[in-house]
This record gives structure tokens, C-alpha cells and sequence, in this order.
């Protein structure tokens, strides 16, 4: 099974020696990566990269989350050390209906010049305003759906959080017949959803699989620093990857995303890799 890694979690690593971290990435069997590129608007440097992320360190995240006109090169070069390039997350700068719109045309050109065909974008937003983006988000998706690029939705626990009876997730979905997903189950747990029954709910949708592992006693006040390695804490991994392989997700379409660590964060992707490859092998 091909497993990625999603860059944003790897700041730290690929600032201090990007091919080490590549080498051990490559070592442990991921096979792909899941690229971080920033679509500033207008022009001007990008204003918010991580919030509510105190220790954010924004020297170091330069070397993980690219500017869309450098990204292509990147790209390339992580191609070259034998990784696999299949999907970005786009990053605005503001989280508008209007900026979405806007970067319309920049995303298009990225997919061109990148050959990536699935993007993704991260709103973080609760329900009661996540839903003044679904305009938005039917719109975006139906014109890249027609050159064949898959516009898709990655959830923060935000939009696991409900609103009549409905999580935010459903609520854009069930108006967005091309949107895709991309579900991160550490952030459904986190927000008390069960992963296994949004994958069921949302499964024409559902195209690619956000693997995160948080502590059991993980809270607002640790929000930051809950995660571990997958397996190693509250997920039902086991349940989860069966689920995966039943709904077709099983190849290409799983990444691990480890946004922090308490120790090395790279023993944690190694940790999680085997426990991974413990269930599929």
C-alpha cells in the first residue's frame, strides 16, 4: 500500500536537512507527498500561515509551505529524490467566498504547470459560517472538475462540529456534488465524531484519507500538542483502515498528517508507518 506524508508537519525536519528527511520518509516506506503551497492575494506576502499555534516557527515553516510561483520547482525536486507528488493543499490568505474565487485562475495554472490533480483547501471555519462558503465551493469545484483537477474539502474539528443536527462537513457536501474529501480522523475524533461513521455518511464524497492520532485525554488546552504517533492513541485505526480498503481508499489516497510532535517527529511518521503497515501487510 502507498502511504503519504503531509508537509506541514515537516517544517522543522526540512529546514535543518530536507534530504535526510526525505531519506528517512523514503526508508520507512512512505512512498508520497502532500505539498503545502500558499496562494497569497494580490500579490502580497500571506498574513496568516498557523493559528492559535503559539510555537509556530515561521522561518522554519519556509521550508515546508511553499509561495505557488516557487512550488513547481519544489516539486520537481522532491520528484527527483524519489517521492511521489499527487496532491497540495492550497492555503489563502483569507478564508472569504470572494478569495476563493479569486484564486480560481492561480489554481488552475498550478495544476497545469504541476501535473497535481487534486488540491485541497483547508476553511477552518464552524458551521454557522462555514456554510457562507458553500457558494463558493460548488462553484470552484465545478469549473476545476471540467479539466479534470478534484477540488477538495479537509476538515479541522470545526467542521465536524454540528449544527441541526447536521456537522459542517454534511451540510457543504450535500450542495457541492463535485466537491471532494479529504477526512482527517484525528480532528473528527478530536471534535468527539465518529470517524467511521462520517467515512460511511460521506463516502460518494470521500476520495482521500487524513490519517492523525491524538491523545485520549486531548482538550482545547493541548490542542496544539495532543498528537501521537498513529496507532498509539485514541483512533480506531484498525476499524478505520478496514473501512478505507472497503470504500476503494486503499492506495494513494492515505497520508499521514503529524502536525507536531513531543519528541522527534520523524520516529513518530516511522512509529506510525509500521503500526500502518502492521494491519495492511
Amino acid at each position: 500500500m502507498h502511504i503519504g506524508v503531509n508537509a506541514y508537519g515537516l517544517r522543522g525536519p526540512f529546514y535543518r536537512d530536507r534530504d535526510a528527511a526525505l531519506e528517512r520518509l523514503k526508508a520507512c516506506g512512505v512512498s508520497s507527498l502532500e505539498v503545502c503551497v500558499v496562494f497569497p492575494s494580490e500579490d502580497r506576502p500571506r498574513k496568516r500561515t498557523a493559528p492559535r499555534d503559539e510555537n509556530f516557527d515561521y522561518v522554519e515553516a519556509r521550508a515546508a509551505i511553499w509561495g505557488h510561483e516557487d512550488a513547481p520547482g519544489k516539486i520537481e525536486e522532491i520528484r527527483s529524490c524519489g517521492l511521489e507528488v499527487f496532491s497540495a493543499h492550497a492555503m489563502f490568505e483569507a478564508d472569504t467566498p470572494e478569495e476563493m474565487l479569486t484564486q480560481l485562475p492561480r489554481l488552475r495554472a498550478f495544476s497545469k504547470a504541476t501535473g497535481i490533480r487534486r488540491i485541497v483547501y483547508s476553511p477552518s471555519k464552524w458551521p454557522d459560517t462555514l456554510v457562507t462558503l458553500i457558494p463558493a465551493f460548488d462553484a470552484v469545484s465545478t469549473a476545476l472538475a471540467k479539466e479534470d483537477i478534484l477540488f477538495l474539502i479537509h476538515n479541522h474539528e470545526q467542521e465536524c462540529r454540528l449544527m441541526d443536527g447536521k456537522t459542517g462537513l454534511e451540510l457543504v457536501l450535500a450542495q457541492c456534488p463535485a466537491l471532494g474529501l479529504e477526512l482527517d480522523v484525528g480532528w473528527a475524533q478530536f471534535a468527539g465524531r465518529d470517524s467511521l461513521e462520517l467515512m460511511e455518511k460521506l463516502k460518494e464524497h470521500l476520495t482521500m484519507l487524513h490519517l492523525k492520532d491524538i491523545r485520549s485525554d486531548a482538550s482545547l488546552e493541548t490542542r496544539n500538542s495532543c498528537f501521537t504517533a498513529i496507532g498509539e492513541g485514541s483512533i480506531p485505526l484498525v476499524q478505520i483502515m478496514d473501512k478505507a480498503q472497503q470504500l476503494g481508499l486503499g492506495d494513494r489516497r492515505i497520508v499521514i498528517d503529524q502536525d507536531n510532535s513531543s519528541t522527534d517527529i520523524l520516529s513518530d511518521i516511522e512509529r506510525g508507518m509500521q503500526n500502518i503497515q502492521r494491519l495492511v501487510d
